[in-house]
């Protein structure tokens, strides 16, 4: 796990992601996060369990979008937001993003809870920076520095070692 982590701190520090003014806030931020995925994985285990995933995942999709549309209503009409009313393109833009974008991924969540467990499944975040270095240079071109390449393959070794099956033990 450390390796893994030590392979997000290459990736992020070559990005210019770093310790400027205010870091602290930012760390303990990404700090309650990750808690609160890793704890959101053994909960979704326990109180989920045999619940079909497109229903937990549907549901948790359903509720978010029930407490997030008043709030954005709200910002829309409190004169707040950038625009006065959203455009049809940006009100399908963000309908496809949340049924692609974050539908998919917790459907691909709650199926590793499923299959694999909480705690195989809270891996999966180790591997997030590494898609955004991959995805920043197909998508947008960024390039790949050596620390970049660094930091992948230090997180990839890191995660296969986590994820590596268990010795079987010794028969006497």
């Amino acid at each position: 796990m450390t390796m893994a982590l030590g392979g997000i701190a290459v990736v992020m520090s070559s990005r210019g992601v770093g310790l400027g003014p205010g870091w602290q806030v930012g760390l303990v931020a990404g700090v309650i996060g990750a808690l609160v995925f890793a704890v959101g994985g053994f909960v979704a285990a326990c109180r989920f369990a045999g619940m079909p995933v497109l229903v937990v995942a549907a549901g948790q999709q359903l509720g978010a979008a029930a407490l997030l549309v008043p709030a954005a209503l709200l910002l829309v009409g409190s004169g707040l937001a950038p625009r006065p009313h959203p455009t049809a393109h940006a009100v399908v833009a963000l309908l496809l993003l949340g049924v692609l974008g974050s539908g998919v991924a917790y459907l691909l969540f709650y199926w590793l809870i499923e299959h694999e467990g909480p705690v195989r499944t809270a891996v999966v975040n180790l591997v997030v920076p590494v898609s955004g270095v991959v995805w920043s240079a197909v998508l947008l071109g960024e390039p790949v520095g050596w620390s970049d390449a660094g930091g992948v393959v230090l997180t990839a070794a890191g995660v296969a070692l986590v994820l590596r099956p268990a010795p079987l033990p010794e028969v006497p």
